[in-house]
């Protein structure tokens, strides 16, 4: 039977796509930057789609000639496919048309992708710039850049036309949404997403525990079920969004892919529990009580099988359920309501927001409605609306209960405003406190600013000769405590003077500064360097038996600066001289390591002759 289903599937989506392909012979519009993109690009809607039914092409099949490999664009297609056997291949066309290089973050918006290979290709040379490979049963520690969805540093180079090819596979329905950002954008776009996901997380929290104090109060059964509830959709929340994943289970992908379905049936089940006891239905409606110990069942009996069945199975199944349940109990709460029942008309009041979520979240798991950012996020959206209504309801109670309270009333509202009072009187000695500390956090920074170019290179930003100095002397101290070595690289630019001479300063500042920044990209966050003289600059790196070998350092750096630099029209040839010292091999202080540094460059440059204890780059 699913064999049937999945050819006609199969020989059903290849004509509409050839259908499509013979309506719109067009390609999809290529994609051109300009400027620095400081606004996020979404990919989807210049794709073109390669379906591989056979799972054979591999990146040189499609880039060989001989092959003959068709895309056809999608611009009326989308990018979300329900496809569960063919390997999906996308392809988008890039140009830089900027004269320097664009750094961006590549993010694919589906987290649940088993496989994912993305090719970076020249378009026209063929050359395969970068390539990346990512599934959803890597460990989050080994993700390249740890995050919940995949995504992928990548560097246009200026002035080229470049390929994207995306080779997308999945055991569920795909989507292949991917978006180009600016580093800073997506930083920024992802503390607020954070955000609110840690408010809506932690107003949770807090429902949690305030079911717990109602429960040890009152001893009544329905808050202990919502307080249940509510921490398996914490549980399920926090695995969906990648959360639980990132800090409590990062080495388990497998138990990741398990959790999602798990907290959700967990989820389900307890939210049957609750509304059984909440509406009082064995009592009040017995046929609306048997509808829920049904449901409830089916939730349990769904939880037991998940390690025997597919996470997509059972999500499918889990949905089912919900989108079941969300009816009886819209249903059933009405009817209480309609007979007069004032717990159906409280129960629909708080759950109507998250029972219109939980609908439309399992719809669209269930492919009755797309998936976007309203109905993938339906859940929280609806859950979070009923914790504030919840919320106002309890409020409301807790007033009326106090209103009763006749005797007391008149303390609690005296106690109420002498609390006032005193909030009052703290908000604003804390606003004077805040205010004074804000001068004295002013002052201290503007201290610190006008302290910067005391001990750092105003021409190329890195540390002088003074902070430098300081920082070995530090670090040897260190290096002493630890064991550990410590490599001293001095580097100096030969002929730099005839730059100056010939091209002028301006051109000689400017050389300087691009030396410097290619110097900083090679070294680590921890690593210190500095310029110390005008040609001449000082590298401090710590190092130990798994680190690379100092000469192999020096090698990469010879290699970086060693080329011609195009400085104002003029192509500059660049070369260096390197001397290496380490300690505590050739000394176990400063000085007396700097002068092997010393010794070793001027070797290095064949100013004078080899020592026996001082190095130079091979």
């Amino acid at each position: 039977m699913m064999t049937i289903q999945y050819q006609i599937t199969f020989w059903l989506t290849h004509s509409l796509l050839l259908l499509l392909g013979l309506i719109s012979i067009a390609h999809a519009e290529p994609i051109i930057l300009k400027g620095d993109n400081p606004s996020p690009i979404a990919l989807a809607p210049h794709y073109e789609l390669h379906i591989d039914s056979q799972h054979k092409l591999s990146i040189d099949d499609i880039l060989s000639p001989s092959q003959h490999v068709e895309f056809s664009a999608l611009s009326d297609h989308g990018s979300k496919f329900e496809f569960q056997q063919e390997a999906l291949w996308f392809r988008v066309s890039v140009s830089n048309t900027n004269a320097y290089d664009i750094k961006q973050l590549l993010e694919f918006n589906f987290p649940l992708l088993n496989d994912l290979g993305i090719y970076i290709v020249h378009k026209h040379s063929k050359r395969i710039l970068a390539r990346f490979d990512a599934n959803n049963n890597q460990s989050f520690n080994s993700r390249l850049y740890q995050h919940s969805n995949f995504i992928f540093p990548v560097t246009l180079p200026a002035k080229s036309d470049l390929t994207f090819y995306f080779r997308v596979q999945s055991d569920r329905h795909v989507s292949a949404e991917a978006t180009l950002w600016q580093p800073n954008a997506f930083a920024e776009q992802d503390r607020l997403t954070y955000f609110l996901i840690c408010l809506y997380l932690g107003l949770l929290l807090s429902l949690i525990l305030y079911s717990l104090f109602l429960f040890s109060l009152i001893h009544d059964s329905h808050y202990i079920y919502y307080a249940l509830f509510s921490s398996a959709m914490l549980w399920a929340v926090g695995s969906y969004q990648g959360i639980w994943f990132e800090l409590f289970w990062p080495t388990l992908p497998h138990w990741q892919t398990m959790s999602i379905p798990m907290s959700f049936a967990v989820s389900g089940l307890f939210a049957a529990f609750f509304a059984r006891s909440f509406l009082q239905t064995k009592s009040d409606a017995p046929i609306l009580d048997k509808a829920f110990i049904f449901i409830a069942v089916a939730f349990a009996v769904t939880l037991a099988s998940i390690t025997f069945v597919s996470s997509t199975i059972s999500m499918q199944i889990i949905a089912l359920c919900a989108l079941i349940f969300t009816l009886i109990a819209f249903t059933g709460a009405i009817a209480l309501w309609i007979r007069g029942n004032g717990l159906g008309r409280t129960y629909l009041i708080c759950w109507l927001g998250f029972l219109v979520g939980a609908a439309l979240f399992s719809a669209q798991i269930l492919e009755l409605l797309p998936n976007n950012r309203w109905t993938h996020d339906s859940i929280i959206y609806g859950s979070a609306l009923e914790m504030l209504v919840l919320l106002f309801t309890l409020a409301q109670k807790i007033t009326l209960l106090n209103r009763e309270n006749n005797i007391s009333r008149q303390e609690i509202f005296q106690t109420q405003n002498q609390l006032l009072d005193t909030l009052r009187n703290n908000d604003r000695e804390l606003f004077n406190i805040v205010k004074k500390r804000t001068s004295t956090l002013e002052k201290a920074n503007e201290y610190l600013l006008s302290q910067h170019g005391k001990i750092h290179d105003t021409l190329t930003g890195l540390a002088n000769a003074d902070l430098v100095n300081e920082q070995l002397r530090l670090l040897l101290a260190e290096c002493k405590r630890t064991e550990t070595k410590l490599v001293v690289f001095l580097l100096n630019l030969n002929n730099f003077k005839d730059v100056n001479a010939k091209f002028g300063h301006e051109v000689g500042d400017k050389l300087l500064i691009t030396i410097a920044a290619k110097i900083r990209d090679n070294l680590r966050e921890s690593d210190v360097a500095a310029r110390t003289a005008g040609d001449e600059f000082l590298l401090i790196l710590k190092v130990n038996d798994t680190d690379k070998d100092p000469a192999q350092i020096s090698r990469k750096i010879k290699k970086t600066v060693d080329q011609t630099i195009l400085i104002d029209g003029y192509a500059i040839p660049n070369s260096v001289s390197i001397g290496i010292a380490i300690y505590p091999d050739h000394g176990d202080d400063a000085d007396e390591i700097l002068s092997k540094a010393t010794q070793a460059m001027y070797i290095d440059k064949g100013y004078v002759k080899s020592s026996a204890k001082a190095i130079t780059p091979p």
